[in-house]
């Protein structure tokens, strides 16, 4: 999914719709972090199920990205903490 723009509103919209249109979810969307690359909530009555984070493709070094990926891949899942990974949508792509 690609989003050009900063506006914050028409983000939360489209996400939502990939969601329901991706993988069945029909939630509100609202951000959690807005910066180089935005961390979103879905979920109803503002309740999350899921969390939703848009990486910025372009302009970040190589080394930067696999720091943030070695944090991530270092978490060690637990009953109430674990970092998610990429879901198949369902026409079978990341």
């Amino acid at each position: 999914m690609t989003v050009a723009t900063d506006d914050r509103a028409v983000v939360e919209r489209v996400v939502a719709a990939a969601l329901e249109a991706d993988y069945r979810l029909s939630a509100e969307v609202r951000t959690v972090v807005r910066g180089v690359n935005w961390t979103l909530a879905a979920g109803l009555d503002g309740a999350p199920v899921a969390y939703v984070r848009l990486y910025r493709p372009e302009g970040r070094p190589k080394a930067e990205i696999a720091a943030e990926l070695a944090v991530l891949d270092s978490v060690v899942a637990t009953d109430r903490l674990d970092v998610a990974g990429p879901w198949l949508v369902r026409r079978g792509d990341c």
